[in-house]
């Protein structure tokens, strides 16, 4: 049995195809549907009080995991859309 090759894949494995993301959206606007119909149609008169201060520290900690997260996007893409994304790869 020949695998089928996904345009998404890198490497040997085969993955089962995704939903398209319409689809994928679709299904989140159906799930939401009855929740957007208890909403009240106007929240100008609600006044929202924060949930949580973030202090200081922790908006530290998210600003430098969120520059992390981005290197690390950036180095990933990059080898995936490299010639050879396998090389460097275990043995």
């Amino acid at each position: 049995m020949e695998k089928t090759r996904n345009d998404d894949q890198i490497g040997d494995s085969v993955a089962p195809a995704h939903p398209t993301v319409e689809e994928r959206l679709r299904k989140v606007a159906e799930a939401l549907r009855p929740i957007a119909k208890q909403l009240p149609d106007s929240t100008s008169g609600n006044d929202y009080a924060p949930v949580a201060v973030v202090s200081d520290v922790l908006t530290h900690m998210y600003k430098e995991t969120a520059f992390y997260l981005e290197k690390l996007q950036d180095a990933i893409c990059t080898r995936v859309n490299s010639d050879d994304p396998k090389k460097g790869c275990g043995k």
